[in-house]
């Protein structure tokens, strides 16, 4: 199962980095970037802060992103049995978060393509452009959209069914972007009782919005037609997740 698992990323240190799990095995989140990632794992890391009366300070965002700076381990932590074992395990707790496609792309091109970040360069070198190649949004639409690869050669807009193993992990719940408030506070709730609370990463870091509804606003239909087409297993998720949601909401309630 792991090879199936880890398959789906670009390395096993990427995938051992997307996946968060309770020190004392209660849970197990698996990182969906560009899906509200950062305040989800600050807001885990904080509240078992609090619950277990440790000492965490963020002062900046990549303290959340740092690993060593919090307390979730990582599937090669905890050793590569027993996080198996978690996963086939129906009353350890395990969740994810997605959002709409094409709202998560915009995102993704607001966030990493429009300088020269890590990403973008990644992705230049693959797709064959220069270093100072900077694609409008349709271009890095249509040329992601035409090729399997390129789609998933970055978590900020690899398949979401693949970043979260959806065909193998089966998850307690899956929560929404759209609706992070109610969903982030129902699992925390559940996972740490009252010290659990959100840790909104737009309030402290004001810098870490990607700001793309303006970008959304023009949007072509053609780009439309791109993304669904490309991303039509994300879809079909997103609206299973969309659907099923309130009833689980209710559930942990």
């Amino acid at each position: 199962m792991i090879e199936h698992l880890a398959q789906n990323f670009n390395s096993a240190a990427e995938f051992n980095y997307s996946v968060h799990i309770d020190p004392e095995l209660r849970f197990v989140y698996f990182n969906n970037p560009k899906s509200a990632c950062t305040t989800i794992k600050a807001s885990l890391n904080s509240s078992y802060a609090r619950k277990n009366n440790k000492e965490l300070v963020y002062t900046s965002i990549g303290d959340i992103h740092n690993r060593n700076k919090n307390f979730l381990l990582m599937p090669g932590q905890v050793g590569i049995p027993k996080f198996l074992a978690l996963l086939q395990d129906d009353s350890v707790f395990k969740f994810c978060f997605v959002r709409d496609p094409l709202h998560r792309l915009a995102s993704a091109y607001q966030s990493k393509i429009t300088w020269k970040s890590g990403s973008l360069d990644n992705l230049a070198l693959l797709a064959h452009r220069g270093e100072s190649w900077r694609p409008s949004f349709e271009e890095f639409v249509a040329l992601i959209a035409s090729n399997v690869t390129l789609r998933d050669c970055d978590e900020h807009w690899r398949l979401q069914t693949k970043q979260l193993c959806t065909n193998i992990v089966n998850y307690s719940v899956i929560g929404t972007f759209e609706t992070l408030d109610p969903c982030l506070n129902a699992i925390l709730l559940k996972l740490f009782g009252t010290d659990g609370a959100i840790y909104d990463v737009r309030e402290h870091f004001q810098g870490n919005a990607s700001h793309s509804v303006k970008l959304l606003k023009d949007v072509a239909a053609e780009t439309e037609r791109l993304v669904h087409e490309a991303y039509a297993e994300d879809e079909k998720l997103y609206q299973h997740v969309v659907a099923t949601q309130p009833q689980w909401l209710s559930h942990l309630a």
